[in-house]
């Protein structure tokens, strides 16, 4: 049976953590909700974490209402610029509106989303005492996973559309030449 190149390194990884020790490995991953009552550091970084939580839903819902205004008044002025009837104008700018602010909205989180995530395994591995290379080796592996993972994606999709067509361009030569 053929292993996954995933399972490999997954198995890469078990030895490792064999090899160096329970206490000397890396206890990120750990971390539970029963850490926040702790009233101790855990306590602190649950309170730290709902507190950004909550600033970066304020600050992305102040980021989509914007957008929305400027879009339905711009569409506004438009409609009404162009003759139509204050009524319907109204109506279809809030359809522009809200399309405006839910693409406001998907652009707010792919930004903060893996910014959120990379502070917090950075808190993480400093609450169970990693060290600040270990912190920002995990915040980077985050940021990078993220968004360069989309790229790759893209890039293996392409791949694989150019090799589709580079397999029906020889067996369509192939066909020519009766060779099949």
């Amino acid at each position: 049976m053929k292993k996954h190149w995933l399972g490999a390194s997954y198995g890469a990884a078990m030895q490792a953590r064999q090899y160096v020790g329970d206490q000397s490995a890396s206890k990120t991953g750990k971390f539970s909700m029963w850490d926040c009552f702790d009233l101790n550091v855990g306590s602190i970084v649950c309170v730290t974490k709902e507190a950004a939580k909550l600033y970066t839903n304020s600050f992305q819902a102040g980021l989509v209402e914007q957008a929305k205004q400027k879009a339905y008044h711009s569409a506004l002025q438009s409609a009404l610029a162009q003759g139509m009837v204050r009524k319907e104008a109204e109506r279809q700018s809030q359809k522009l509106a809200r399309a405006a602010g839910k693409e406001k909205s998907q652009q707010a989180r792919r930004i903060s989303g893996p910014l959120f995530a990379a502070v917090w395994d950075t808190f993480e591995v400093l609450y169970y005492g990693g060290s600040f290379v270990e912190a920002s080796m995990r915040a980077s592996g985050t940021l990078s996973g993220t968004w360069f993972g989309a790229l790759e994606v893209l890039l293996f999709f392409f791949l694989f559309l150019f090799l589709s067509w580079l397999q029906t361009q020889f067996l369509h030569m192939c066909k020519k030449a009766s060779v099949f």
